[in-house]
C-alpha cells in the first residue's frame, strides 16, 4: 500500500480556468516528494491536456473524482494505471 502524502484539489473553473501548464506544475510539485492524491471531485470537464498531465505523473498519482469523469478516465485507459476513488 502507497502512502499518500500531498494533495492536489481542483476547484470548479472560475471564468478564468486554471492553465494546463499550471495544473502540470502543481502535479510535479505534489508528487516531486512522492504519491499525491488528486482530487477531481469539483471538476465537470476534463479535456486531453488535463488527461496527459495526469499520465505524465499517473505513478505517483491516485485519483478522487466523480460519476461525470469516470467515463473519461475509463476510456483513456488512465482508470487503468491509477486508483481511482469514486
Amino acid at each position: 500500500m502507497r502512502a499518500f502524502m500531498d494533495e492536489v484539489t481542483v476547484e470548479r473553473a472560475t471564468p478564468e480556468p486554471p492553465s494546463i501548464d499550471a495544473f502540470g506544475e502543481a502535479l510535479a510539485d505534489a508528487t516531486r516528494n512522492g504519491a499525491a492524491i488528486v482530487d477531481l471531485r469539483e471538476v465537470e470537464y476534463l479535456d486531453s491536456g488535463g488527461i496527459n498531465a495526469l499520465f505524465t505523473h499517473a505513478e505517483r498519482a491516485r485519483i478522487r473524482t466523480n460519476e461525470l469523469l469516470v467515463p473519461v478516465l475509463t476510456v483513456s485507459g488512465l482508470a487503468e494505471l491509477v486508483d481511482v476513488e469514486r
